[in-house]
């Protein structure tokens, strides 16, 4: 009875560990996908913070033009940094839609884990409920055991006492 008790104990305790590196790798993937969430609303920023310091700039610019026909080579010059604006923009958007997709892979690695960390969690109990079955069924063959034992020296107790 000690050999499957002994081994059902060191499964549990493997369940621990493994429940307990499960704990960690949730953990992990938590705050990677933390981290690319500020990631995403900092490039967010930024990028909002570019379209908005262009279209101020394009406002400033277009203004002092729009009455001087003669300026026609500064206001060609002026469309041509809107388009370099309007590149850069799109490199911005670029890069949040980047962070966007890290960040929900890392959603994805974050569910993994907590899943796994479930498997591992609904495992242990599952040990854990055997092991209680076998104590219970050690406890009960230790208390047979002493049981018949005490009637056996209730029997020889008699038969001493009956015997000439």
């Amino acid at each position: 009875m000690q050999g499957p008790r002994m081994h059902m104990r060191k499964l549990l305790e493997l369940s621990s560990v493994r429940e307990q590196l499960a704990q960690q790798r949730v953990a992990a993937a938590r705050n990677l996908f933390r981290k690319r969430a500020a990631e995403v609303a900092r490039l967010r920023a930024e990028a909002d913070a570019l379209a908005q310091a262009h279209r101020d700039n394009r406002i400033a610019m277009r203004k002092p033009m729009i009455s001087k026909p003669q300026l026609r080579g500064a206001i060609d010059a002026i469309v041509a940094t809107f388009d370099a604006d309007r590149h850069r923009e799109e490199a911005a958007e670029r890069e949040v839609m980047a962070a966007q997709k890290k960040v929900a892979e890392a959603k994805t690695a974050l569910d993994h884990e907590t899943a796994a960390l479930a498997s591992v969690y609904r495992q242990k109990q599952k040990r854990q409920e055997l092991c209680d079955v076998l104590d219970d069924e050690h406890q009960r063959h230790l208390a047979r055991a002493e049981e018949a034992e005490q009637g056996e020296r209730q029997t020889i107790l008699a038969r001493r006492r009956t015997a000439p």
